[in-house]
């Protein structure tokens, strides 16, 4: 990962021990910055974080919370990677806005966020890590266009997905990625290198898989989807 540079800049009296964010854990300097500006945040001191990385021109987020001082509401900016269990269990999280040129959705980064409603991605992300969405009410069909992996559980038990569309250059769908999810029909636009043989297990809904390969050019189907028909030769 770039390793970034920048600034914070507070207004007000505070201390920080920056021992406690600079972490093994953390390898990026913007995930530092943003560790302390949401504790300046939820303290009500005035902070701003002026920095690049990767790309980046300002990380930062903004969130808004509720009288028990949780998050409610997240706008991302500047971020290329989202980080992994950066809202992991935020019970109350009801929305999300992701910067244009994020190309990494990290693991666990929104799982169990129960409430989070999201019904599209940006377009560049490139990769979804294990658990990302789970338990969410993410209900996007069009996957991003520059989508090439999704990992294990990324969509567990997201009931509100019914209908998705995996773009042409797509390539690898992992172990019970979708599994126990709401998904009634599923398009690939191109052929994968790899389905799993358990991409779609429990998905008691699904009914329709429609590629545009022929049968057996892919292996492992109906890879997990129990009740669905395979329609090949079927997209254009």
């Amino acid at each position: 990962i770039p390793q970034p540079t920048g600034k914070l800049t507070i207004t007000g009296t505070a201390e920080v021990d920056v021992s406690d964010y600079a972490t093994a854990q953390v390898v990026d300097a913007d995930l530092v910055a943003d560790n302390i500006k949401k504790d300046i945040n939820i303290l009500g001191i005035t902070g701003t974080y002026e920095g690049s990385g990767g790309g980046a021109t300002e990380p930062y987020i903004e969130e808004t919370y509720n009288s028990s001082k949780r998050v409610v509401t997240a706008k991302l900016y500047g971020h290329i990677y989202i980080r992994d269990y950066i809202y992991n269990d935020c019970l109350d999280l009801e929305s999300v806005q992701l910067p244009n040129g994020t190309t990494y959705i990290g693991t666990q980064a929104f799982r169990n966020c129960s409430k989070l409603h999201l019904t599209s991605l940006p377009d560049s992300i490139k990769e979804i890590g294990s658990y990302a969405f789970a338990s969410t009410k993410i209900s996007l069909s069009n996957l991003p266009s520059d989508l090439k992996k999704i990992d294990t559980y990324a969509f567990r038990y997201t009931s509100e997905i019914q209908n998705i569309v995996f773009p042409s250059g797509f390539e690898t769908l992992i172990s019970n990625s979708f599994q126990g999810s709401g998904v009634v029909t599923v398009t690939f636009k191109g052929p994968p290198r790899t389905i799993a043989n358990s991409a779609f297990s429990s998905c008691t809904s699904l009914t329709d898989i429609y590629v545009p390969w022929s049968e057996g050019e892919v292996v492992n189907a109906p890879w997990g989807a129990t009740n669905a028909t395979i329609h090949y030769n079927s997209v254009v």
